[in-house]
């Protein structure tokens, strides 16, 4: 699942540590990298707020319910391709 220009980054990240399951990042090599924790640090030592943004997010999500969580956000912001 991908996200589109996604400028509150505090809030993402939020969303992001709601989900139960495991969250990637597909990097452009097809490497993943683990999402919530790196939102849990930025989110915790205050750079998620600082940071401007995402032009595009390439994610993997483990489960289902997680799925409609960032689903949800998504359809909020208008910055989602499936």
């Amino acid at each position: 699942m991908k996200f589109f220009d996604i400028s509150n980054t505090g809030e993402f990240f939020n969303r992001v540590l709601r989900c139960s399951g495991e969250i990637h990042t597909i990097e452009p090599d097809g490497s993943e990298k683990d999402l919530k924790s790196m939102a849990e640090y930025l989110t915790r030592t205050g750079m998620a707020s600082q940071m401007k943004g995402f032009k595009e997010i390439n994610l993997k999500i483990q489960k289902p319910a997680d799925i409609d969580i960032l689903f949800s956000y998504a359809m909020e912001m208008g910055r989602m391709s499936a």
